[in-house]
């Protein structure tokens, strides 16, 4: 019952935002119609440039968490601990979503099951790369940047991983 009820609270507290949001986009309508009428077109400028990249990544969550949920991956993450597992985590990482206390039960039930902590750090650490905040960083700043950025975040956590699982027994 209070899940339900903290649920109505949610929905209840994001209809109030949205209503203030519209609020001020209608003040903004009725004092300066050129000044909305810019930033619109500019919000369906950038909208429709990305919109491809996030449907992108929100078919790669869907097809992350249809594949997270089998219990063969699970099986599969259990064990000595190989490069091919370490791109499956960092993969993994990549595309989770979601808040982050929501995976602390499942990384806890695969610790037990005998997840190496590396493997555990290597998908915190992934979790930083959100794939549908990547096409708004590469406009804004450059796909160089991003390229560089996402590339030095795997590499780091790989290391991160590798320097827990020698000083951090299970």
């Amino acid at each position: 019952m209070k899940k339900i009820k903290q649920k109505f609270d949610d929905l209840h507290s994001s209809l109030k935002f949205l209503s203030l949001v519209i609020l001020v986009y209608l003040f903004i309508l009725a004092f300066n119609p050129l000044f909305f009428m810019s930033s619109l077109n500019r919000f369906v400028i950038l909208a429709i440039k990305i919109l491809p990249s996030i449907l992108g990544a929100f078919i790669l969550i869907f097809i992350f968490n249809y594949i997270l949920s089998n219990k063969k991956i699970k099986q599969y993450l259990i064990g000595k601990v190989t490069w091919k597992k370490y791109f499956l985590i960092v993969i993994l990482g990549i595309l989770s979503s979601g808040p982050i206390y929501a995976w602390y039960p499942f990384l806890a039930d695969l610790k037990e099951q005998g997840f190496k902590n590396g493997l555990i750090s290597i998908f915190l650490y992934n979790r930083a790369i959100k794939l549908p905040f990547i096409p708004m960083i590469a406009y804004y700043f450059s796909l160089k940047f991003v390229i560089l950025m996402t590339a030095l975040m795997i590499i780091f956590s790989v290391i991160n991983g590798i320097i827990i699982d020698k000083f951090i027994k299970n």
